[in-house]
């Protein structure tokens, strides 16, 4: 039945690559450089008008954050810990993007079976990872000391260690990649596995620590070059950032990796499977 709807095209893009685009873009993996790299490529002939879509991760957060205070969802120091209505509001606006027939389509999606079973003949779903200790290292330095207050931790390493939200830190690659679970148990053999299998269906998984393979690979799908950047940054300074991850967090790696293991075995599962190097 599905296959009876026709979707309206859009103008002809210039220098496209030969299949769309979804960009599973996992937080704090370098993502927003991958973005900038590849959108590159989806201007229309006379660059007036870009054959990109964005999600827009703020407004998309608030709407399911107001769900989930409708539902009268678990908050930790203010933070919504596991946002299930947010990522299955994200999870609908992929379906709904995916329909527009857009040539890049980017934002903190979750991993949907249903946009991968309907639009993968068309488009090719791309993300990428990083090592899940510095990401969570990364993604706490950010939130610290950032000016936005979208999500600020106002909160020392010690202190921040006991709240459930460092906890749901530590397994980002499985509910991402695994999607979004009603019961919110990303910690289980189950969960894990679900993202493991999932991860098969991404067209090209990149690693933080490996960009020159990310960018032999979109060459390879695409016969395009990536310039990567990079951008975002942590709000703290180089020296300030080493000195704060040497005293005081390098002292707390061991609780760190524990919270960490449930994306360990997911990142280092995708080592073996993906990565060249």
């Amino acid at each position: 039945m599905f296959e009876k709807f026709k979707i309206k095209k859009k103008n002809k893009v210039y220098n496209p690559a030969p299949k769309k685009i979804v960009f599973l873009h996992i937080p704090k993996c370098g993502g927003t450089s991958i973005q900038k790299a590849i959108e590159k490529y989806y201007f229309n002939k006379n660059r007036k008008e870009k054959q990109t879509i964005h999600l827009d991760n703020i407004a998309s957060f608030k709407a399911g954050f107001i769900l989930s205070e409708i539902h009268k969802k678990e908050m930790s120091n203010g933070i919504l810990v596991d946002d299930y209505y947010v990522l299955k509001l994200r999870e609908y606006l992929l379906l709904f993007y995916l329909c527009q027939n857009s040539g890049f389509i980017n934002g903190h999606f979750p991993f949907s079976n249903s946009a991968y079973e309907y639009f993968h003949k068309d488009y090719v779903f791309i993300t990428f990872i990083r090592d899940p200790v510095k990401r969570w290292i990364s993604e706490y330095l950010y939130n610290r000391f950032k000016k936005s207050k979208y999500r600020k931790i106002d909160l020392e390493i010690d202190d921040y260690l006991k709240t459930k939200y460092s906890l749901a830190q530590g397994y980002q690659f499985v509910k991402f990649l695994g999607g979004a679970s009603e019961d919110e148990d990303y910690t289980s053999s189950n969960a894990i596995e679900r993202a493991k299998k999932n991860i098969h269906k991404i067209g090209i998984v990149g690693f933080l620590e490996d960009q020159e393979g990310f960018t032999d690979n979109f060459f390879k799908y695409f016969g395009k070059k990536l310039t990567i950047e990079h951008l975002n940054k942590n709000p703290l300074y180089l020296s300030e950032s080493e000195k704060l991850i040497t005293k005081e967090i390098m002292q707390r790696m061991q609780r760190i990796e524990a919270i960490c293991r449930p994306d360990l075995e997911v990142y280092h599962y995708a080592l073996e499977n993906f990565s060249k190097h």
